[in-house]
């Protein structure tokens, strides 16, 4: 998903914004911003990390090369006072020089060791430090992986409203797929002695909504035979609409992991392999909005001229 530009720009221009297509805009513009705001701050976060993970790679370096330059100078240092301080060497002050000597070597030894390990904690602080570095660039990562498919969840499922919504609302200015409907629905007796017309209508219409909404393809037929509204028609395979809906599916119930279910929907088009991962990167999330957005988009229009005209 670029940062330059939305995917949606420019898309919702030529159709008119009355319901359910306003909430659908909405709600995927924020989508949208969402997901481009939290990458950006993703990115920009873990760019950080990176940028103190290689600066504290080069202090771990040059702390390392500090301590082996100073073992390496230290111990040129002590050996040649050692043999300074052999008795065979002459010293000023005989066996009480060599003495003091060999006591003052000592005192430096105990500071040089102290030295060391002080610069061995540092190094060790450092490398700690470098491991959170690389527990924090694993979580920006896993933001990044947990974020898409959320994201692109909650899309489908604008998608799948915003389609509802309209059944809803066509049935409403159309109610012949209901009206002359010769099947049997159970409702209670308080029901319908309470309930006027107008309830009994929005029931009614309440059933055939999700029953449609229980068949997909039933669904697809009915906006194709019934409303006039062929979806293949747009410029969006239905096949990709499908594809889009089995992964969200999966992800839903199956984290990810192509199944046979998912195989089963996509059909002969399926590009992935049982057990594979559906991947859903920055690229998919940003095709899938723009399809389902401009599926939505030619669906509100033939809809508006052809139902909704003169109603909102």
């Amino acid at each position: 998903m670029s940062k330059k530009k939305s995917p949606l720009k420019d898309l919702f221009n030529a159709v008119p914004l009355s319901e359910p297509l306003k909430t659908f805009k909405s709600n995927v513009e924020a989508i949208d911003v969402l997901a481009r705001m939290s990458l950006s701050t993703i990115g920009r976060r873990k760019g950080e990390v990176e940028k103190w993970q290689t600066e504290n790679t080069q202090l771990i370096e040059d702390a390392e090369r500090s301590l082996q330059e100073s073992k390496d100078s230290w111990r040129q240092f002590y050996e040649k006072v050692q043999r300074w301080i052999k008795p065979s060497n002459r010293l000023a002050g005989g066996e009480k020089g060599q003495r003091d000597e060999q006591k003052s070597l000592n005192g430096l030894t105990k500071a040089h060791r102290a030295l060391i390990a002080k610069q061995k904690g540092l190094i060790n602080r450092l490398h700690s430090l470098s491991r959170n570095y690389s527990a924090l660039l694993d979580r920006y990562d896993k933001q990044s992986e947990i974020l898409m498919p959320m994201v692109f969840v909650y899309l489908v499922a604008i998608w799948d409203a915003f389609v509802l919504d309209t059944t809803r609302k066509i049935l409403r200015s159309h109610p012949h797929l209901i009206s002359t409907a010769d099947d049997k629905i159970e409702v209670s007796k308080s029901f319908l002695w309470n309930a006027t017309s107008e309830e009994i209508r929005d029931y009614l219409i309440e059933q055939k909504v999700r029953q449609l909404g229980d068949h997909p393809q039933q669904l697809v037929e009915s906006f194709k035979d019934y409303w006039g509204i062929n979806w293949e028609a747009s410029t969006i395979s239905l096949n990709d609409v499908i594809e889009i809906r089995a992964r969200r599916d999966i992800w839903v119930h199956n984290k990810g992991v192509i199944n046979q279910q998912y195989l089963n929907m996509v059909g002969k088009d399926a590009s992935l392999e049982l057990r594979q991962v559906a991947e859903i990167d920055t690229q998919y999330l940003a095709q899938s909005l723009r399809k389902l957005t401009t599926l939505a988009i030619y669906i509100h229009k033939v809809a508006n001229e052809k139902h909704y005209a003169g109603t909102d």
